[in-house]
């Protein structure tokens, strides 16, 4: 995971966060669920990442938990209850190296937010701010209409001739 760096894999990351959060979902199998969240702890460590999804940089990036950090912590703390348990450690062992408890998401998110949010990681966003889902849904009808449903490579460009 030495490649998470810099201003170059910063401007991927509004494409890879629905991506990530999609792994996320209890349909995934375990596998999938618990690689993503070892790729967002090395995105959230990274105190450099997060200006192209518009989080701000920490002004002191020894001081725990970031913005970016707070803001992937809904979706890790969903997989606290994990049916399987490699998923459910990796996930309480992200959220204890960066300092998150139930407490301090809850001082960061406004409960209208958690309340009303389709997804972890959209009820973390700032008001007026679109979510990774909520983006990556506003592009769907485009994708769509190009004859891509599922980005690059959808089914029809993986079957043969």
């Amino acid at each position: 995971m030495q490649a998470v760096n810099g201003a170059d894999f910063d401007e991927v990351l509004p494409s890879l966060m629905p991506c990530l959060e999609n792994c996320l979902a209890q349909q995934t199998d375990w596998q999938t669920r618990k690689q993503a969240v070892e790729v967002l702890q090395n995105v959230g460590d990274n105190p450099e990442l997060g200006a192209s999804l518009e989080v701000p940089l920490p002004q002191n990036p020894s001081l725990r938990p970031t913005p970016l950090q707070q803001r992937i912590a809904p979706a890790l703390e969903a997989l606290k209850v994990d049916k399987v348990r490699a998923v459910r450690e990796v996930a309480k062992d992200t959220l204890e190296s960066w300092n998150i408890s139930k407490k301090t998401l809850a001082s960061h998110v406004p409960p209208a937010a958690r309340a009303s949010s389709p997804s972890p990681m959209a009820a973390a966003a700032p008001s007026g701010q679109l979510s990774w889902a909520e983006s990556r849904e506003q592009a769907a009808p485009v994708r769509a209409q190009n004859g891509d449903r599922h980005g690059p490579t959808n089914a029809r460009s993986l079957s043969p001739g």
